[in-house]
């Protein structure tokens, strides 16, 4: 149960990675002219390389506290991990690797990657007629990031 609770929660933070992906590869294709574009862009091979990432990759940190036999009660709520003896030990380090990295470093690029998103989409409305730029679905798709 504990290994099960581990992948899926670390597949979930890496395909809202992949989604903020997503949105930033429209918005800057949207931005180049025609002949700029990506000419070998398959989503074909996107999407595969996104399903390797999103669900293989969270095996790593979901087999290695059986490597440590790490799974088991902690006391410490919804936890999985055991406690250990003592604030630095190894399950400690084993807690921040199989969860919490992952979490922080998923906010730090998707906060990122929706900061340029909002940048580019900024700079795509000053492209566009003064008619348009005022109307409200600019203003709301400016906003689309941010709701993700």
């Amino acid at each position: 149960q504990a290994f099960s609770v581990n992948y899926f929660l670390v597949c979930s933070i890496m395909w809202s990675c992949s989604a903020s992906y997503l949105i930033d590869i429209v918005v800057s294709q949207s931005l180049q002219t025609s002949q700029n574009r990506h000419d070998g862009f398959s989503p074909t091979i996107l999407r595969r390389k996104m399903f390797v990432v999103c669900q293989l990759l969270p095996i790593i940190p979901s087999v290695m506290p059986m490597w440590f036999k790490a799974y088991g009660s902690s006391g410490v709520g919804w936890c999985w991990i055991k406690k250990g003896k003592g604030p630095n030990s190894e399950y400690e380090y084993i807690r921040l690797f199989s969860v919490y990295f992952w979490n922080w470093l998923a906010i730090f690029y998707c906060v990122c990657n929706y900061w340029k998103v909002s940048r580019a989409m900024r700079k795509l409305r000053e492209n566009v007629d003064h008619h348009w730029r005022n109307d409200s679905p600019w203003k709301v798709l400016q906003l689309y990031p941010f709701i993700l």
